[in-house]
């Protein structure tokens, strides 16, 4: 039996399987297959690497070297109009959670980095100065999301700041009310 378990979650469109070994008569047997999803609310953290994550529009280059980076890099870009953009899609569970970025401070970041979240009740924009409180989880603020792929976290170049970066480095969703991996079956 073989399991297979990715660092955080991803939504699959397809399951494909390969029989490496059809056997002495050339038939392959599946006697099992399943899959599983999380039914409870869990934490996802979404790294500039993941699948999750997408550059919607721009020319956005990768990053090493900056002390403080989620995991092994980062993308940043030249601020601009906000015509050039990233997104984190999470696929979560429905309830309420709380947003939190991730990235590299510097004394050449946008002091007003343009985050957008996308959630059940519409959108919030928030301006994060990336000068300082780099290399730990900030909170952009608790919002409820819809079942599914339909949330997520854009920032963009926009900046009043021309010479500057934008970072984008990680996002995380930190379920809030139920603790992680329960859920209410019933009450008395």
């Amino acid at each position: 039996m073989t399991s297979l378990a990715f660092p955080s979650t991803r939504w699959l469109r397809h399951v494909r399987l390969f029989i490496a070994d059809s056997g002495v008569d050339n038939f392959a047997r599946i006697p099992e297959f399943e899959t599983f999803a999380h039914t409870a609310p869990a934490t996802q953290t979404l790294d500039n690497r993941d699948l999750n994550f997408t550059f919607e529009a721009g020319d956005w280059s990768r990053g090493t070297s900056a002390p403080g980076k989620f995991g092994t890099d980062y993308h940043f870009i030249d601020t601009g109009t906000g015509a050039n953009s990233v997104r984190w899609t999470p696929a979560l569970v429905a309830g309420p959670y709380e947003v939190q970025v991730w990235y590299t401070e510097g004394a050449n970041r946008a002091t007003d980095a343009h985050f957008e979240v996308t959630h059940a009740g519409g959108a919030n924009n928030f301006t994060v100065n990336q000068e300082t409180g780099g290399g730990a989880w900030n909170t952009l603020g608790t919002f409820t999301f819809s079942a599914g792929t339909g949330g997520h976290v854009t920032l963009t170049d926009e900046s009043s700041e021309p010479g500057q970066v934008v970072i984008a480095d990680a996002v995380r969703f930190v379920p809030v009310g139920l603790p992680v991996g329960l859920s209410v079956i019933g009450t008395e």
